[in-house]
């Protein structure tokens, strides 16, 4: 009876502190959003592998606008880590117009293409990042800093069922000031790594 009692209490404190946990983890990714936006997560397949994506978005007052901008990348293994490494430029660009495609549809109002009136949508990326060690598995995160803003014209297709886009404008806002030189993969669960930077072909064209 007492060995019952012993792993009873012992469950139901493992239970709190899973709940702890997981409430410090969901806290900490929406506390990464401005005020207004909504932290998500959503799934962008890339080659053989997929991503989870964090995302912050905002839908505009006047419920025809997007807003959003990736702050988490989270590959399903130790191989997609690698492919987004070698192709985080081309990753980025892909999983923006994705996201833009293929969500904001279900995340906001988007209006009908040919009725008169366009919608718009504003992709922010961030132009440093740094890498977080996730329970042993490595996961990009933005940094705070100089990003890249571009504004689109976007209706949603019928036919198609996706969103159009055409590209408005392109805008680089503050400095980059972070270096080049990749940091290496933190190895302590939880932490992330000692500097932010750079990844090579993260432009703002």
């Amino acid at each position: 009876m007492n060995l019952m009692k012993k792993f009873s209490r012992r469950a139901v404190l493992l239970l709190v502190i899973l709940t702890f946990l997981f409430s410090v983890s969901l806290e900490k990714a929406e506390a990464q959003c401005a005020s207004g936006y909504t932290y998500t997560t959503v799934t962008v397949p890339y080659g053989t592998c997929s991503y989870i994506v964090g995302i912050c978005f905002k839908c505009g007052a006047s419920s025809n606008s997007f807003d959003f901008e990736i702050i988490s990348i989270t590959p399903n293994n130790s191989a997609c880590y690698s492919t987004l490494l070698a192709y985080f430029a081309s990753f980025i660009t892909y999983a923006n117009s994705y996201i833009l495609e293929n969500y904001s549809h279900s995340l906001c109002t988007v209006p009908p293409c040919n009725q008169g009136f366009d919608g718009y949508a504003e992709v922010r990326t961030q132009m440093c990042w740094k890498k977080f060690n996730n329970n042993g598995s490595i996961d990009l995160v933005k940094c705070d800093g100089a990003y890249c803003r571009r504004s689109y014209r976007t209706c949603w297709n019928y036919t198609t069922q996706r969103v159009q886009s055409t590209l408005i404008q392109t805008s680089l806002i503050g400095e980059i000031d972070c270096t080049s030189e990749e940091p290496i993969d933190p190895t302590i669960y939880g932490t992330y790594s000692a500097w932010c930077w750079n990844p090579p072909l993260i432009t703002c064209q």
